[in-house]
């Protein structure tokens, strides 16, 4: 039985072997507790390549042109449909169309896992094709033998967008991974500002993210906090899209028109085994997005034991109340943002109330259910 898993990253043995992302952990267990299968990782890295360990075939594919994106595109479609894999589990939308179209053609069972926002799938890629990618998602969502989904506003936008069947689509939680806790040893604070606060951000550099009204709330935030350092992890480790490189060009235009050098500063992203390190140096956890899946690593901040400001869009009301467990705010409501953090910032009252409540709730789930679900749409 061949069972082709495809996620949107970069495939390394290491990343494998030891990632703790909730995804990842579900991969390699079910590959460990299955070894008589035979396995196939496709991945997009920075360059096309192939390599093979432990009776697992791993394929990472280039994609940062618009004729790059092409070439993967029937690249996946070939390899799939060559390979004829029994089971497609594609995680994430990136690849969702290329292995779903194969899936139709081969016959093969497809499987979409979905944690985020599903036009990022067709938004992040070369504008030319978004018309007719979204026209061909909805035919492979809608042929999918299951779609697993991070939240009720995704299986909403399945229903609403893409005409699924209800009946189709199953929503599981993850448990946040036990590296994700509030006695993580670091020394980025010291690294970063070792006589001020630090407002932390993890997210993919990209316009939805909201980070333009985070730099804009910056100003107001240091009239008040002088010492304050503004961190925004996100800045890709290798080259995605054109749009998102021109918004982080953008993003360093706007530090730069408003002084902000010294306050602000955007950092490549880590490793998730690195990102509790940058949790435990940080004073506020902050994601100011325009809309959203449901991001993982809001569980992981209010893990850590770190406040929490959001927005209430996509999944985000789903675990956070405001005033209890997190602050939220108008998307794109840069006084509020900037009022909410300094709230955070002098009141320690609200601070620990936060703190405690946002343990309790990143406590709640116990198990990757996606694992479970996942070997059992899979095998049966």
């Amino acid at each position: 039985m061949r069972i082709l898993f495809s996620k949107y990253a970069n495939w390394s043995f290491h990343w494998y072997q030891k990632s703790d992302h909730p995804e990842l952990v579900a991969i390699r267990n079910i590959i460990t507790k299955n070894p008589a299968q035979n396995y196939i990782l496709i991945g997009d890295g920075t360059k096309i390549e192939h390599f093979s360990g432990d009776g697992i075939s791993f394929y990472n594919m280039k994609i940062d042109t618009a004729p790059s994106y092409l070439f993967t595109f029937f690249l996946k479609m070939a390899m799939a449909s060559v390979i004829r894999p029994s089971v497609i589990v594609c995680l994430g939308t990136i690849n969702s169309v290329p292995l779903g179209l194969s899936s139709i053609l081969t016959g093969s069972k497809f499987i979409p896992v979905i944690a985020g926002e599903i036009s990022y799938g067709v938004e992040s890629t070369p504008k030319v094709f978004r018309k007719p990618l979204a026209s061909m998602l909805k035919l492979v969502y809608r042929k999918s033998e299951k779609i697993f989904v991070l939240g009720e506003s995704i299986k909403k936008d399945l229903i609403s967008s893409y005409n699924v069947d209800p009946s189709k689509i199953v929503i599981y939680k993850y448990k946040i991974s036990d590296i994700f806790h509030t006695n993580v040893e670091s020394d980025v604070k010291e690294n970063l500002n070792p006589n001020g606060p630090i407002i932390l951000t993890v997210c993919r550099v990209s316009p939805e993210k909201g980070l333009n009204y985070l730099i804009e709330a910056s100003t107001k935030i240091i009239q008040k906090s002088p010492n304050a350092k503004i961190i925004i992890k996100g800045s890709p480790i290798y080259s995605v899209t054109s749009s998102e490189r021109n918004y982080l060009e953008e993003l360093r235009g706007l530090i730069r028109k408003n002084n902000l050098e010294g306050n602000v500063s955007i950092i490549e992203m880590s490793p998730h085994n690195e990102i509790p390190k940058f949790l435990a140096a940080a004073d506020v956890f902050v994601l100011p997005s325009l809309s959203e899946g449901f991001p993982l690593v809001i569980l992981e901040a209010l893990a850590s034991g770190v406040p929490v400001v959001a927005t209430p869009v996509g999944g985000i009301p789903d675990v956070l109340t405001n005033g209890s467990n997190a602050l939220l705010v108008e998307p794109g409501n840069v006084e509020e943002l900037a009022e909410a953090i300094t709230r955070i910032l002098s009141d320690d009252t609200l601070r620990q109330k936060l703190i405690n409540n946002g343990l309790r709730t990143s406590h709640r789930i116990k198990e990757n259910e996606i694992e479970r679900l996942l070997s059992y749409y899979i095998f049966h």
